[in-house]
């Protein structure tokens, strides 16, 4: 019966919720409420309509919210696709509002449909970053014919886009040839085979001399030498002529052990006596005065003869009654407090001595300045070797887990590597994007590198791609 009871009180308190958020507007949070009760009590009809009116009146909500933002379109497609979500997960009621809805996301459709198709006639890569822009909605059932649609508007500006660059490209200009490449190829359309620039460079040469490192070692460092060159904008494999690096330098890992003393301090926590006072009970009596009635016997003339009669007769009487008093006493307890103590042991100690000296000169081209790139690194490594186990301190047996040597090598390679493809394409950059005016050559051969093209050479590819210039070198 009390669970009952508090089953009941719980449904009410919900009741009572569900329908203060239906009355202030909070419709789908009336909606899951209302589908609460309604999963307790299936057969309730009150239910299954409030439930179904607070659903409808969630969707007519954002279908509102909807026609109120139509000047902007990300947040008139947000909330449609709030709503839309909304409509899959409601069932019923909620049905009668798809023409309301469904004419919403036709005219979002209508104006999103006009936006990328009059950009797509000349700036296809801005009316591509617009349709995806919309991902989330045009993710929707609903959408996905239209999501279909702007596709094939974007695929059909960009050729169009693509036969006008390619016809402005000549075969004078190799490095306009390639980004004219880059760009009809985020429309899906391959580029021709055409000659690399001649800046460009094919396999890396290497020769190397570098101590402290064996043939394994030495080999996967060159092989990683390589594979870096060939992700910088200085490499093409279509280009025969090499490019020359030297690598020098040493990588040293020595190891020593010695024998130490290791101090581990903790805490013991100590017995001690001590005397405490604490309230004792014990029992006792006390005298308390009461009222006590008693009924006594008396004649009283009734007539010719006597009659008897009872009455009270109240008097005081001390009595005796047990009560509990407390008084203070002492006793004995075992007390603890923390004491420092030392835990010494033996081990040993592994100490890693590692250095590193790297050097990598890049010859390009025979006027043009070498690329030279260094790593310069020293460190000590330490750990301890034991065996020992002592819980209270912490201490449990441990291996110095230094790295090794391959491991040494990888770790500067890494930073070789950053190093050498940052210099590099920072010589590009020097070289080729330091001018104030660029024709549209030099401007395609700035952007062909890596990184935001200056001012200059953007506006000198703007008459070449239009509003996609800066949109096509931002490009990664």
């Amino acid at each position: 019966m009390i669970v009952g009871l508090l089953a009941c009180g719980c449904a009410g308190t919900t009741r009572v919720r569900a329908d203060e958020r239906m009355a202030h507007g909070g419709y789908q949070d009336a909606a899951a409420l209302y589908a609460q009760l309604l999963a307790e009590r299936p057969a309730d009809r009150e239910l299954r309509l409030l439930r179904d009116r607070a659903q409808a009146r969630a969707i007519e909500q954002l279908t509102d919210e909807a026609r109120r933002v139509r000047e902007s379109l990300k947040p008139w497609a947000d909330a449609l696709a709030r709503a839309l979500a909304l409509r899959r997960e409601y069932r019923g009621e909620a049905e009668r509002l798809r023409e309301p809805l469904d004419g919403e996301v036709r005219a979002f459709a209508d104006e999103l449909r006009g936006r990328v198709a009059g950009l797509a006639a000349r700036s296809p890569l801005r009316a591509a970053g617009l349709r995806h822009a919309h991902d989330a909605l045009l993710a929707q059932p609903e959408l996905k014919p239209l999501a279909a649609e702007l596709d094939r508007t974007v695929a059909g500006g960009g050729q169009k886009a693509c036969g006008r660059v390619r016809a402005v490209a000549a075969k004078s200009q190799p490095h306009l040839i390639v980004l004219v490449g880059r760009y009809c190829k985020r429309f899906g359309i391959e580029p021709p085979e055409t000659p690399a620039p001649p800046e460009l460079r094919g396999p890396l040469a290497i020769d190397s001399d570098l101590s402290g490192v064996d043939a394994a070692g030495l080999s996967w460092l060159r092989g990683q030498l390589d594979g870096w060159f060939g992700g910088t904008v200085w490499h093409s494999p279509n280009v025969k002529r090499a490019a020359v690096a030297r690598l020098r330098g040493s990588i040293a890992v020595q190891f020593s052990t010695a024998r130490t003393t290791v101090d581990a301090p903790w805490t013991e926590q100590v017995a001690y006596s001590a005397t405490e006072s604490y309230q004792e009970s014990y029992s006792d009596t006390e005298m308390r005065s009461e009222m006590v009635t008693s009924y006594e016997s008396y004649t009283y003339s009734c007539g010719t003869s006597t009659c008897t009669g009872s009455r009270p007769v109240s008097h005081t009487e001390m009595r005796s009654y047990p009560v509990t008093r407390y008084r203070t006493a002492t006793r004995t307890v075992t007390r603890y407090r923390p004491e420092p103590r030392l835990f010494q042991f033996e081990a040993d100690r592994v100490t890693g001595d590692y250095d590193a000296r790297l050097r990598v000169r890049v010859e390009l081209a025979d006027n043009e300045p070498p690329v030279n790139v260094r790593v310069d690194h020293a460190i000590k490594h330490a750990g301890l070797h034991h065996d020992v186990t002592f819980a209270p301190a912490g201490i449990a047996p441990s291996r110095p887990n230094l790295p090794t040597p391959t491991e040494w090598l990888h770790e500067q390679a890494e930073e070789l590597r950053q190093s050498f493809q940052a210099a590099l394409d920072e010589r590009w950059r020097t070289r080729f994007c330091a001018a104030e005016d660029f024709s549209p050559e030099e401007a395609a051969r700035c952007a062909n590198g890596r990184g935001k093209p200056p001012a200059g050479a953007l506006e000198a590819l703007r008459g070449t791609f239009g509003d996609d210039a800066e949109l096509l070198t931002a490009a990664p």
